[in-house]
């Protein structure tokens, strides 16, 4: 260990600072998550021969140790450096929370001299009788500290509600008994997975110009797409939910669509941008939709028939 220093402080307060839960909603991961990856660094940085200096951090190996998802650890860390915890590799005020000496005249010659002060002048109370009192006992013995009890401002400002400094057994902690359920853990599409019964039946009462068929082929789709995946884009919380914005899309709707006319019928992202423009522009969005093209060839065929049959309906000139 550095200097020989095994060992670092861990401040009351810590797993109720309001820091922690902002940094875990932030990632999107559970407090304990957070403070587990804040003992890391600490235990870290005590160690390392600059300390306070954790370096760099194989998020990749933190994230298997401590079960998170990928790249949860490296999002942790650059929130914490958002809020101040962390600086440029090393943990914020180092010095100020973890003081080099923690006594005056700290030495193993010191206090075993004082500990054989103390018995011999308890053994010289005991032969003046039980009921005597020693004369230095009305004297309070202080261990010089080289830091004051004081609250750390900088490591739990915003505090809300709680005063940590004054805690007393009275004054009991708050409970975990209104933390937040866990969030559920992204898993991968299961191999031979089928679409449940459930979700198709869903589908159909949500579009009900599909039939069975169409729900079963993007069923397949959904399938296919998500198993040729790989990381984390293959990893979803909630299915089900997947499954519905699957069909709201837009590639879905388009390939679907209500009405005869697939060219002529209004998608959804087109049915969205026409609404945003009549808010934006109302003088624009008055003007109705194009014509539709018109075939050039059948045109012009139109046009000859009508010229044969306006000249087949003409006089016949006068002869001579």
């Amino acid at each position: 260990m550095a200097g020989g220093i095994d060992w670092f402080r861990w401040h009351h307060g810590s797993v109720t600072d309001p820091k922690f839960q902002l940094v875990a909603r932030k990632a999107g991961v559970r407090l304990p998550d957070v403070l587990a990856v804040w003992a890391f660094v600490l235990e870290k940085a005590s160690a390392s021969e600059e300390r306070g200096s954790f370096g760099e951090v194989d998020c990749e190996a933190v994230d298997c140790l401590f079960g998170l998802d990928d790249g949860k650890t490296a999002e942790i860390l650059e929130h914490m450096g958002a809020r101040g915890l962390v600086v440029n590799g090393s943990v914020a005020a180092w010095e100020k929370r973890q003081p080099k000496r923690e006594r005056e005249g700290d030495s193993s010659t010191n206090r075993v001299r004082e500990f054989r002060e103390r018995q011999r002048q308890q053994e010289q109370g005991n032969t003046t009788g039980g009921n005597e009192t020693p004369c230095n006992a009305n004297e309070t013995q202080e261990t010089p500290r080289g830091e004051e009890r004081r609250v750390d401002t900088s490591f739990s400002d915003n505090m809300v509600g709680v005063a940590f400094a004054a805690h007393t057994d009275s004054q009991p902690m708050a409970t975990l008994s209104d933390k937040s359920p866990p969030a559920p853990k992204a898993r991968p599409l299961p191999d031979g997975w089928q679409l449940p019964r459930a979700w198709g039946e869903w589908a159909l009462a949500e579009y009900p110009y599909w039939t069975a068929d169409i729900v079963r082929l993007e069923g397949e789709k959904f399938r296919d797409h998500f198993r040729a995946k790989s990381g984390k884009d293959a990893r979803k919380a909630d299915w089900q939910a997947t499954w519905r914005n699957w069909c709201r899309s837009d590639i879905t709707q388009r390939a679907h669509q209500r009405g005869a006319d697939p060219q002529m019928a209004e998608t959804i992202y087109q049915r969205s941008m026409r609404e945003r423009m009549q808010e934006a522009a109302p003088e624009f969005a008055r003007k109705g939709p194009p014509k539709p093209t018109e075939n050039v060839i059948e045109f012009f065929a139109a046009e000859a028939a009508t010229k044969r049959l306006e000249i087949g309906n003409e006089p016949t000139a006068a002869l001579g």
